[in-house]
């Protein structure tokens, strides 16, 4: 595999990670190859990828767990709401097809 040529080489690796997500080449839970396969995957530094890494870790794309290794985040529906008209959040959320319900887990008085 060969990165474009465009700009800063961990942002390249990062953007080629990130498009194998899309394209769905590696789903959300599934376990990142480790820096070093990365490195000779790509044929770039383990600095590369440790930094590309590392952005995709700070944008939330990807999840590192200590001593098990780097993840792909867990997909996660945005959420967004026209501010011209205020909507209550269960209003909003119906409007989405989602259902909405309340559960009291203690009372007391």
């Amino acid at each position: 595999m060969a990165l474009s040529s465009g700009g800063p080489l961990y942002l390249q690796l990062k953007r080629w990670i990130e498009d194998a997500i899309h394209r769905g080449a590696i789903n959300s839970g599934d376990a990142v190859p480790s820096e070093r396969d990365l490195a000779a995957r790509v044929d770039v530094s383990r600095v590369t990828v440790r930094k590309a890494v590392l952005q995709l870790v700070k944008d939330g794309v990807l999840i590192q767990r200590h001593g098990s290794g780097t993840f792909v985040a867990p997909q996660t529906q945005r959420v967004e709401q026209s501010l011209s008209q205020l909507i209550s959040f269960t209003e909003n959320m119906a409007r989405r097809g989602m259902a909405v319900h309340a559960e009291w887990l203690e009372r007391d008085l």
